[in-house]
């Protein structure tokens, strides 16, 4: 079936996405989405709506560009993706619902699933940069000459060489937000496949291991070492290797796909973490806790995976126990050794947590105070600037100490411990007449393989109880990540199909009040904001101007009332729309400059890289706002490298920035906070020039 026959119309992309989010189980619970769209539309409209209704049915859209020779290499390894059939009139799209090794699963527009090979799709995408190029090429391959297969060959390399820049675009990855349940994450990335191979592969090559030696003991406890046994062992031993390898490539898998779902999932919890959840942190407190989720990504994985292993060999150690005659007092020591064991984890997991609460308040006072230095020795005594530092270092060392004999003797004790117990069982089978060599074979081999096993089991407890001390740190972030917003469809329509007649913000009743506050700082707020309007808002500081200003962003949720825009209610609306309708710059001390480009800071709202339109915007911003002589002096111009790391800017010129920076987000209505505090009057009389010249309607809080 020709790809024309099975791709979809843009009419039909609302259907094609709900089919595509429920066949590829991305999300758990799939919503239906049911909003028509235009049958023409550019490619920057169509990715408009498609992270809009992303967002509404619980799932994510990157956009993706490839460069036309590794067009083939991308999607022999595509996931569920959207992408644009290069036509001029009436654009179809694709819906790749997964890869296939040399050919791809596609959603037809009849709702089946058809498998179509990569090199027709990839035909279907550059069918029209190769036309360009096709009457050239055919022109000096009839000069040429040659055999089709040697032409076919050349045509190849030809088409790889001009194209070698051109970038494929219009493709759009669907991936499942992180917000969604961690283990539906780890499903969709086949880790629990993984790790049952995992388990049947170690298994496997720890019963041949234990295999070899009964095999040995039925030669060597017979007194005669006989050729054929010792063959046995041998092959016993070989066969072992290629398990050990694929125990081995499967563990690497397994912690590298668990520790990316878990370091994006934590990334994404930190951004969705309440303004008022972390202001009462500071740099060394945030620090740790970046600190803290590496040690559990490490840690978590490779304890679990360890831990698995020794419990498989710990089962297949008791299970020779059984054989034996005596087995049971085997297993009564085992089981002995084991609560023993579990009381010294206990204590050593005690005295962890007082360690590790040390270790937390000196990371978090070291870092305060590199912030802090030159405020300290301004103004504090050298001979106290230490003070504190000794005190903290002489009790987290008495704690150092305490919890490396706590992890010496737990780590040695648990398998030279089980072997000397083990001697009274070992001996009461030797003073057993009736027992063979076999017997004592196998009981020797299940003594090591259960030594073995505890010592592996040692140690995976020892790792996962530093990461459930660790755990008490992020889980703040693991669980904030799990928070959605009231998704709203997308426009039916690409030009905002709002209420004409409505305010262009309305404001009713508003209240806010913050946690553990017993008093609202705003109370029964009411503000009606047309198109055009430039007002101003006044007040002394905590009259909730700022509040108010972050409600309006969606920074703070407010506790009553109603906010809309255009017509919409604010609470319907996801973060994309909001900043369609809502641009600001918010106060200078939560307001920031990335390390990155001057240029990157300024349209980081917009598409990266910015296109020549938006880059001379930018240009045209900054000399309107008197930022001309600052970009003449950096020696890169608006690509050079700013913040911390590169080209310091004075607090006047960060102020200008911002306000760049929200007036190229291009909203619908322009908030600036506090935004002149740090203006001499020439600038800021620049600067009320270009606000009010670009920003349609504008809303600045300041002081009175």
């Amino acid at each position: 079936m020709m790809i024309s026959e099975i791709s979809w119309p843009l009419s039909r992309l609302d259907e094609a996405m709900t089919q595509l989010v429920h066949q590829a189980k991305l999300v758990p619970d799939p919503q239906t989405l049911s909003v028509s769209f235009p049958e023409v539309a550019n490619v920057a409209q169509i990715e408009t709506w498609l992270h809009e209704s992303a967002s509404y049915l619980g799932v994510e859209v990157i956009e993706t560009a490839v460069t036309y020779p590794h067009l083939s290499a991308f999607l022999e390894s595509v996931g569920p993706s959207v992408c644009l059939l290069p036509q001029n009139e009436s654009p179809r799209l694709l819906i790749i619902l997964t890869q296939m090794g040399k050919a791809c699963r596609l959603i037809g527009n009849d709702g089946k699933i058809y498998t179509v090979p990569v090199d027709q799709i990839r035909a279907a995408l550059c069918d029209s940069l190769e036309a360009a190029l096709e009457p050239e090429i055919d022109q000096l391959f009839s000069r040429a000459g040659g055999s089709a297969r040697k032409m076919a060959k050349a045509r190849t390399q030809i088409l790889n060489e001009r194209l070698a820049h051109q970038t494929i675009g219009g493709c759009w990855q669907i991936t499942p937000q992180p917000s969604i349940s961690f283990w539906h994450q780890i499903k969709l990335a086949k880790v629990p496949r993984l790790a049952f191979s995992f388990l049947a592969f170690h298994a496997i090559q720890y019963g041949l291991f234990l295999l070899s030696w009964w095999a040995m003991g039925q030669s060597v406890f017979a007194g005669d070492i006989q050729q054929n046994w010792l063959a046995i062992w041998a092959i016993l031993i070989l066969s072992l290797v290629p398990f050990r390898l694929e125990v081995t490539w499967l563990q690497g898998r397994i912690a590298v796909r668990i520790g990316k779902l878990l370091q994006k999932r934590l990334l994404f919890g930190s951004l969705k973490m309440h303004p008022d959840e972390i202001r009462h942190m500071g740099v060394g407190q945030l620090m740790g806790r970046v600190f803290e989720s590496e040690t559990v990504e490490t840690l978590a994985v490779n304890g679990g995976l360890l831990g698995l292993m020794g419990l498989i060999e710990l089962i297949l150690s008791g299970l020779v126990f059984t054989a034996l005659p005596s087995g049971w007092l085997f297993l009564l020591l085992l089981i002995g050794w084991i609560a023993i064991l579990g009381t010294m984890a206990l204590r050593y997991y005690e005295r962890s947590m007082a360690w590790t609460h040390r270790r937390r308040i000196l990371t978090h006072d070291l870092i305060e105070k590199m912030v802090g230095h030159r405020t300290r020795m301004v103004q504090m005594r050298p001979a106290r600037w230490h003070q504190k530092e000794d005190q903290l270092l002489e009790s987290y060392q008495v704690e150092s100490v305490e919890l490396d004999q706590l992890y010496a003797r737990f780590t040695s004790l648990a398998s030279h411990g089980w072997v000397v117990l083990s001697l009274f069982g070992l001996i009461t089978l030797l003073l057993d007449s009736q027992n063979h060599g076999a017997h004592i074979a196998l009981a020797l081999g299940g003594i090591l393989s259960a030594a073995l096993a505890l010592n592996r089991l040692s140690n995976s407890a020892l790792l996962l109880l530093e990461t459930a001390v660790s755990w008490e740190q992020i889980v703040p972030l693991f669980s904030a990540a799990a928070r959605t917003e009231n998704g709203a469809p997308p426009d039916p329509v690409l030009t905002e199909n709002f209420q004409s007649d409505a305010p262009l913000l309305d404001i009713r009743g508003v209240q806010y009040q913050y946690p553990r506050s017993k008093t609202a700082v705003l109370q029964n707020c009411n503000l009606s904001v047309q198109k055009g309007d430039h007002f101003l808002i006044e007040g002394e500081s905590g009259g909730g101007k700022s509040t108010l200003f972050a409600m309006l962003t969606g920074l703070r949720k407010f506790n009553k009332g109603s906010i809309q825009i255009n017509g919409r209610e604010f609470a319907h609306l996801n973060g994309g729309q909001r900043q369609k309708h809502i641009g600001a710059a918010p106060q200078f001390h939560e307001n920031h400059v990335l390390g990155s480009t001057f240029l990157f800071n300024l349209v980081m709202a917009k598409q990266w890289p910015p296109t020549k339109e938006q880059y001379a915007e930018a240009w045209d911003i900054c000399q309107e706002l008197g930022l001309g002589e600052l970009l003449a002096k950096m020696p890169a111009g608006m690509l050079q490298m700013v913040g911390e790391i590169g080209w310091q800017l004075s607090h006047g010129e960060k102020s200008r920035l911002y306000i760049a920076r929200s007036l190229l987000q291009g909203a619908d209505v322009l908030m600036l906070d506090e935004s002149f505090a740090a203006l001499d009057p020439e600038n800021m009389q620049r600067v009320m020039s270009c606000v009010t010249k670009r920003a349609n309607t504008l809303m600045v809080i300041a002081h009175p």
